[in-house]
């Protein structure tokens, strides 16, 4: 009707579809009529006698017990309130049931709906809720620690649902009892939960935790891990494979209260765990240890990952914003979260395309902690680690005879105590990093079990902090093991070295290198192993340095084919050859 008034129906035209208005309109106006007529009961009939067509071109009809008895379960069939007045504990409760007595999906439509109560639901067979756009479901009960909404004892599925006041979202405490085939968390959205929204340790064969909202801003966390699958229970990494942790934002969480903490932790084996956002962290008030990311076990692929703004106002808290560690296969695991200072040793992780930006632990902090055997780290990026103590862009500690590492195409920048920090076992290639602003070493390698183990440095770029304080530094120190350094650039304004063959080396290959350190030495040579090969150091190019070359005691050094320039102790554009001799001078 084009305005607002009142029309008296003329009742005793009565002819198919038209009806007579006494009074009211002009001629010629349009009006819309919409008749209501009482309900009817039209009797019963078996619902496999009445057809149902959904009315649409193509449609084809169906009887309505196919519809609404095979079909998805809605929690508006139990009596759920979308407008959040009555409390819908129940009802869901109810639906929660039928749907895993009838195998049926379980739909929640849009809406808010509040549980003033809730009994922790642990399921008896599959089970899968797919909520409407905008489904919320909310808690106000007052019971921390214990208010969960469901323990997995089977297959589950939460997708498109919003979660508020709970505890735990998915509680699995317990590690044991069949393994299930699946467990699916996405896209939800996740706020005001104190506990570990996601606590699984029910084995699975694999799972999907992906494109979920995680809102830290409301309540502090108070438990060790906010998102915690595999860790803490008395199970191996075999019994959580094929995990997808993917595309997941984890938003202003405060670990103030959180004793030693991780915002996820993860155990798994074969799996992925990419394109995650954690921003806006802080810890406030405790000094114990924090992971924002720690993932334990064998051959996952961790990559492409941003940590963004950790913020930490404690005394003395150390930081890991990534920390990857292997698991030996078949051994228990300890109590989660896992501290990157335990021992655990495993094999086969590829670390690679993250990106990691301020980040502060108030003694240690660390951008990248890897203790994994035969790991790949590459592509990563890494700005601003800081510490009081210490702070280490990327750290690998390996503790196996086998072991080998690729770390490559790597950046570190802004104010690193040690850029990039490698203890290996076995072998290594270092290659194509960049390094600026470190105040000790731009890349410190050694091998803990000395000579016979080899790697190699090549092609990485390498410039100190302007001001660096600690004693010895250096662009690049190799030590313990045979080393092969070439193609690197190496400056500096303030560190001791460029290059520092330091002790229990053995017959290092120094060739090729640009190095240039206004204020120490172009390249230091040690050498007290007790197989006492010396090092060749052949066709560097070392310029700007306040000493060209030097050695230590110990060993023969061949040294050829050097351009010295500029150095206080040489004469400028001389070519140096010749053999150093134990009773030489320290300088060239």
């Amino acid at each position: 009707v084009q305005e607002a008034s009142t029309y008296t129906i003329q009742t005793t035209t009565t002819s198919n579809d038209t009806v007579r208005l006494a009074s009211g309109l002009a001629g010629g106006e349009l009006v819309q009529v919409r008749l209501l007529a009482a309900p009817q009961s039209i009797g019963t009939a078996d619902a496999n006698a009445i057809t149902y067509d959904q009315g649409s071109t193509g449609s084809s009809s169906r009887f309505v017990e196919d519809k609404f008895q095979t079909e998805m379960l809605s929690v508006l069939d139990f009596g759920a309130d979308p407008t959040g007045t009555a409390t819908s504990a129940s009802a869901f409760s109810n639906a929660i049931d039928e749907a895993m007595a009838t195998g049926r999906p379980l739909y929640v439509p849009t809406g808010t709906y509040n549980f003033s109560t809730w009994a922790t639901k642990t399921t008896t067979a599959d089970l899968t809720l797919i909520g409407g756009d905008g489904a919320s479901i909310n808690y106000t009960g007052v019971t921390p620690g214990t208010d969960y909404f469901l323990t997995p004892a089977h297959s589950l599925t939460l997708t498109n649902l919003e979660f508020t006041g709970f505890d735990r979202v998915v509680s699995q405490a317990t590690h044991g009892g069949t393994r299930i085939d699946r467990f699916v968390f996405t896209n939800n959205k996740v706020s005001d939960c104190g506990g570990s929204c996601i606590y699984m340790l029910q084995p699975f064969a694999s799972a999907d935790v992906s494109n979920n909202i995680f809102d830290g801003s409301v309540t502090p966390q108070t438990v060790p891990a906010f998102i915690r699958i595999g860790v803490g229970g008395s199970g191996t990494e075999g019994d959580y494979r094929h995990l997808s942790f993917s595309r997941n934002i984890f938003d202003s969480f405060d670990l103030a209260t959180a004793g030693t903490a991780s915002i996820v932790n993860i155990l798994a084996e074969k799996s992925y765990i990419e394109e995650n956002l954690i921003r806006q962290t802080e810890r406030t008030a405790n000094t114990n240890a924090v992971e924002l990311m720690c993932v334990v076990g064998n051959q996952n692929t961790i990559r492409n990952n941003i940590f963004d703004t950790f913020t930490n106002t404690s005394s003395s808290a150390t930081v890991y914003a990534l920390s990857v560690q292997g698991q030996d296969v078949g051994t228990a695991l300890p109590a989660a979260p896992s501290s990157a200072a335990t021992a655990l040793y495993g094999h086969s992780n590829i670390i690679e395309g993250n990106r990691i930006t301020t980040v502060g632990g108030a003694t240690t902090g660390y951008g990248i902690y890897c203790t994994s055997e035969d790991a790949i780290i590459r592509g990563n990026v890494i700005d601003s680690i800081t510490g009081s103590g210490s702070a280490y862009g990327l750290m690998y500690s390996s503790n196996s005879d086998a072991g080998s590492v690729v770390v490559s195409g790597n950046i570190a920048l802004g104010g690193c105590k040690d850029a990039f920090y490698i203890n290996m076992d076995g072998m290594a290639t270092i290659s194509g990093n960049a390094a600026s602003g470190f105040t000790r070493y731009g890349i410190y390698a050694l091998t803990n079990n000395g000579v016979g183990y080899t790697g190699s440095l090549a092609n990485n770029a390498l410039m100190d902090n302007g001001t660096a304080t600690a004693s010895s530094s250096a662009c690049i120190i190799v030590q313990a093991g045979d080393w092969t350094v070439t193609g690197n650039t190496c400056y500096g304004t303030a560190a001791d070295y460029g290059i520092y063959v330091a002790s229990v080396t053995d017959g290092c290959v120094i060739t090729g290198n640009r190095v240039e350190v206004t204020t120490g030495t172009g390249v230091r040579l040690v050498n007290n192993s007790a197989n006492g090969e010396g090092h060749i150091v052949a066709s560097n190019s070392i310029q700007n340095c306040t000493t060209g070359i030097t050695k230590d005691s110990g060993g023969d050094h061949k040294v050829s084919n050097n351009i010295v320039d500029g150095s206080v102790d040489t004469v400028p554009g001389v070519l140096f050859a010749g053999t150093f001799d134990c009773s030489v001078a320290a300088s060239v």
